[in-house]
């Protein structure tokens, strides 16, 4: 960049990587990253809501699930198993 800056008049900005964009001015003052207040992992960066809707602002309410969190809702509600399918899946390991 100081190249570019002594030896002309060019445009160019910065290639940021993911670790600068926790930090970056610009991306924390349009709440792409917020702090959240995880249940179990306490206070922690993640996304926040990349638009601004004037009559339904969004915000992040909940964590993201935990690895297998709805695993038995989702095999129940879309897949059509039983419990006992469900059961049976857990003693061969597969879930």
């Amino acid at each position: 960049m100081t190249l570019l800056k002594e030896r002309g008049d060019f445009i160019f900005g910065p290639i940021n990587t993911l670790d600068d964009l926790v930090t970056d001015p610009q991306a924390l003052a349009n709440h792409y990253i917020i702090d959240f207040d995880h249940p179990a992992l306490g206070t922690t960066k993640m996304a926040g809501i990349p638009i601004t809707l004037s009559e339904t602002p969004g915000s992040v309410r909940l964590p993201a699930p935990e690895f297998g969190q709805h695993t038995e809702e989702v095999l129940m509600g879309i897949g059509g198993y039983t419990w006992e399918d469900i059961a049976e899946l857990k003693e061969q390991e597969v879930i």
